[in-house]
């Protein structure tokens, strides 16, 4: 490994050899203002302990740090920056010799070991926003300014400062009032850096929020417009949420599963609904204990339908209640008889489900402590009109002309006459034709196209200045797989990264966020993860995800993995386990299909298959 990382320093070093000019944007790339060469900014974030408020956070990093990120190949650090770190707010609008002298530093380590700064204000006067809890620089106009005025001392002092790559104006913008307002915000900073230093990059985000509304689009991805021609716009991304967070706390997520998993079904963004069915048995008026209610055949008749869910109707209830528990949900045949169970619940108080009624309706939903078989079930009350309780993680595919049948039990309360209380389905349909993805690679890419769609219409490089996940992902569950196709999603699509972030006990490459690392503390899948990538770079091997030669397939696998050649091929097959532990080797001869992984105990590998003279890299799961 420390071969591998001295090689990977060397390259570095001849790169940067070439001659340092500051990074223009050239069209839809980066380039050196004097060389004219293409460069690609890749590399982590270092948070700074933004959120402690420390003005000077000296013990997050030494030079120690900057050395490490050097070593694993990357040419780039996203430097969060807290506006208490210039200024405070018993003295605004001066500036502290301190936080010039931390910054300066910096510069100097980062220059000595061939790393660009990304300078970002993480927390600007007003509050951090990704929260929702910095209203105050949209509300307090001396916020502003003050903002305003802060860049512009850092232009001025550092606008003939090559190893900076930027100037990224303020993490993940949360505008109150108008939309409107990011945009003239981002325009006076640009503005105000203009004025004093025209060699830099600038770097603009999209507000990911309207006040707290964090689905609002204002049709441009909620992204400035600027008539300045240096500028770079950056994304973030965690997707998919629940399972990049799980089991944190602090974001409301629980179990949030594995990579790749073919079991998570993924909705495109404009689903409707379609058709739902409504002939199953219903509860009968009065009260009832548990019963067991069969459900009927519904056939899928429109190959449209692209998503099926269980919804829970519970009808003009008023003050009766329903309660719902133990479903399960078939394929079937014309007469009922069951071919195969889809999904079955049995509820408990981590059940996601999202509850509807028409505007100025009443009524809802709710885990109740009363099941038919245990504590937990679900139950419907107090609705005037129609409702529904959609089990949207309970989701299946649907194909054309076959028969589906839900059953499950019910427990009434006082049901009224009139009310229609059952156990059903809704299918789906997308407007555009999208379809239903998987979690997998795939997936990842088209959410990144997705996402990063208005800025390659502009025309503008594109820089993914946030993506990671929480250390629970890693290992079995395969966060090492999701970073891995991420990068190469990126690498593909010439976008820049840097990745959430060296050290923090959520994502961090390593623990903590304050005094010497200790290096035990290291994500080692992710670590590998990262190593490999830029070990591809270096030696030019392409993932073979991206080959037009071989096709790999399935993975993950329980038994066996399979490559297939669309014509003959010669050539040899590595396989490394999480070690570095070489566990294969395999000539290949004239073949077209190759079959291999069968006795491979549960886990990831490292392949590097070298076809025809091109190698190719690859990551496997047996499970």
């Amino acid at each position: 490994m420390k071969k591998k990382l001295l090689s990977l320093a060397l390259l570095a070093n001849i790169y940067f050899a070439q001659g340092q000019n500051f990074i223009k944007r050239n069209g839809t790339e980066l380039v050196l203002s004097e060389s004219s060469e293409k460069i690609m900014l890749r590399g982590l974030a270092f948070g700074n302990r933004v959120w402690s408020n420390d003005p000077v956070p000296s013990e997050h990093h030494t030079e120690a740090d900057i050395e490490r990120v050097s070593k694993i190949g990357m040419n780039c650090i996203r430097f969060y920056m807290n506006y208490q770190t210039f200024e405070s707010d018993a003295a605004p609008y001066t500036y502290k010799d301190a936080g010039w002298n931390w910054i300066d530093q910096n510069i100097a380590w980062a220059k000595k070991h061939n790393l660009y700064l990304i300078l970002n204000i993480h927390v600007p006067q007003g509050g951090f926003q990704s929260q929702c809890k910095g209203d105050a620089l949209w509300t307090n106009q001396d916020n502003q300014d003050r903002l305003v005025a802060l860049w512009k001392a850092i232009a001025e002092r550092y606008k003939n400062e090559p190893q900076i790559a930027g100037y990224d104006l303020l993490n993940e913008p949360t505008p109150s009032g108008t939309i409107q307002n990011w945009d003239n915000l981002a325009t006076r900073i640009t503005a105000a850096i203009r004025d004093v230093d025209n060699n830099h990059l600038i770097i603009l985000a999209n507000a990911i929020a309207l006040g707290c509304n964090y689905s609002f689009n204002d049709g441009k991805n909620n992204f400035p417009l600027t008539e300045d021609e240096n500028v770079m716009y950056t994304l973030h991304s965690y997707d998919p949420y629940e399972y990049t967070h799980q089991n944190q706390s602090w974001a409301g997520t629980g179990e949030g599963g594995k990579y790749p998993d073919p079991e998570v079904l993924i909705p495109p963004s404009d689903l409707e609904w379609g058709i739902g069915q409504y002939n199953n048995k219903k509860l009968p008026n009065g009260n009832s204990d548990w019963t067991y209610f069969k459900g009927q055949p519904f056939k899928i008749t429109n190959e449209n339908y692209i998503l099926g869910r269980p919804v829970l109707y519970g009808q003009i209830l008023n003050s009766g209640k329903a309660y719902f528990d133990d479903i399960t949900l078939n394929e079937v045949d014309a007469n009922g008889n069951v071919i195969r169970e889809i999904l079955k619940s049995d509820f408990d108080d981590k059940t996601k489900f999202s509850f509807w009624i028409p505007e100025n309706a009443t009524g809802s939903s709710a885990i109740s402590n009363t099941g038919h078989t245990d504590s937990y079930s679900i139950s419907v009350t107090g609705t005037n009109n129609y409702s529904t309780t959609t089990l949207y993680t309970l989701q299946f595919k649907p194909e054309l002309n076959k028969y589906y049948a839900i059953s499950g039990w019910m427990k009434g309360e006082g049901i009224p006459a009139g009310s229609t209380t059952a156990i059903s389905m809704e299918f789906y349909t997308s407007k555009s034709g999208a379809p239903v993805l998987i979690r997998d690679y795939e997936y990842v890419k088209t959410n990144i196209l997705q996402l990063s769609s208005k800025l390659r219409e502009w025309g503008y490089p594109v820089y993914y200045g946030e993506f990671g996940a929480v250390r629970e992902c890693f290992g079995e569950k395969g966060g090492q797989i999701w970073v891995s196709d991420v990068l190469h999603v990126l690498d593909s699509l010439g976008f820049h990264f840097t990745y959430h972030d060296y050290r923090e006990d959520a994502f961090g490459l390593y623990k903590g966020d304050n005094g010497i690392v200790d290096e035990s503390t290291v994500n080692q899948p992710l670590y590998d993860a990262f190593t490999t990538y830029f070990e591809e770079k270096a030696t030019s091997i392409t993932p073979i995800t991206e080959s037009s030669i071989a096709q790999l397939y399935p993975n993950p696998s329980k038994e066996n993995f399979n490559l297939t050649f669309k014509v003959p091929v010669s050539g040899n097959l590595q396989l490394y386990d999480e070690t570095g532990r070489n566990i294969l080797s395999k000539n290949i001869i004239g073949e077209t299909f190759i079959s291999f992984g069968e006795s491979l105990p549960n886990g990831f590998y490292l392949g590097r298959l070298v076809i025809n003279d091109q190698p190719l890299a690859f990551k496997i799961s047996k499970q």
